[in-house]
Parts: structure tokens; C-alpha cells; sequence
């Protein structure tokens, strides 16, 4: 399965790990490509690539979404076209639960 995270956090990488000996095709996208390039190098799986989350979004069939809760909204509306018709985890704690990727 081609799975994108975007965000680059702890409970994302430690996912990746997890799912890379699985087979998975997965791509870690960050607002920074350096920062998701460090954190790729420290999984060391040739199954787990970096990217910007714009590519990670697009490239999943699953996209975990969880990022830090104040740049969550805005990141969403950015996202929202690249999600559409895919299984999005929402990981997000955004108060009022208004994280944006929610059918109108």
C-alpha cells in the first residue's frame, strides 16, 4: 500500500517504522523536504522516502495527517483537493475539531 504522512512528529515516524517492514511504500512529508529528509535517514528503509507534504498528500492511497495543531487548519485547506476520495487519518487535536478535512 502507498501510505503519505504528513508531519514529521514523533507518532509519524515512529508509524513509518512500524509499517516499512510491512512492505508499505511510504512517503514522510514536511513543510521542510530537509527536515523530512533527517528524519527518513533515521528509519533507514528504503521503503520510506521524504518529500514535501504537498507530495506525500498526492502520493498516498492512505495519507496520515498530524501536525502541529496551530498550522493544522490552514495545512487542511492547502490539502483538501489532494485528499479527496483517499482514507485520511486525522490525527489532529485542533480544538473544536475544525481541522478542515471533514466533509461540508
Amino acid at each position: 500500500m502507498k501510505i503519505g504522512i504528513v508531519g514529521t512528529g514523533p507518532m509519524n515516524v515512529a508509524l513509518a517504522a512500524n509499517w516499512a517492514p510491512h512492505n508499505h511504500q511510504i512517503r514522510i512529508g514536511s513543510r521542510s523536504p530537509d527536515r523530512a529528509r533527517a528524519v527518513v535517514a533515521t528509519i533507514a528503509s528504503k521503503q520510506v522516502t521524504a518529500s514535501d507534504y504537498l507530495e506525500a498528500a498526492a502520493f498516498g492511497d492512505v495519507v496520515l495527517y498530524a501536525i502541529e495543531p496551530a498550522a493544522a487548519v490552514s495545512t487542511a485547506a492547502k490539502l483538501r483537493e489532494l485528499l479527496s476520495g483517499k482514507v485520511v487519518i486525522d490525527a489532529n487535536n485542533v480544538p473544536d475539531n475544525t481541522s478542515g478535512l471533514a466533509a461540508p
